[in-house]
């Protein structure tokens, strides 16, 4: 069976002495915890920048529902409102924009 790459670092001694007290706690070696740590490190950026991208596709979204309801809210001024077209977009724009 292929070993898996492997890669070395430096840590400050009071991050070895936190590292060593929860793989302690954790009863496993203080590499299984690093690597571990530094696995779902990497996956919680890629979903950091998915929920990024999602957020940014939710704020489009809603610049858009609130155009097209600015377009229905004005027609219904002007329809059942009894308002004319022009007071109607006044409000739209005070009230809505």
């Amino acid at each position: 069976m292929p070993t898996s790459p492997s890669i070395s670092l430096k840590i400050d001694p009071a991050s070895k002495r936190e590292l060593t007290k929860i793989a302690e706690s954790k009863n496993v070696s203080i590499s299984s915890l690093a690597r571990d740590i530094l696995v779902e490190s990497l996956s919680e950026d890629n979903q950091l920048a998915l929920l990024k991208m999602e957020v940014a596709s939710l704020r489009s979204e809603m610049k858009e529902l609130r155009v097209d309801l600015s377009v229905a809210t004005e027609a219904l001024l002007v329809s059942c409102g009894n308002l004319p077209p022009k007071q109607a977009r006044e409000w739209i724009e005070k009230n809505m924009k």
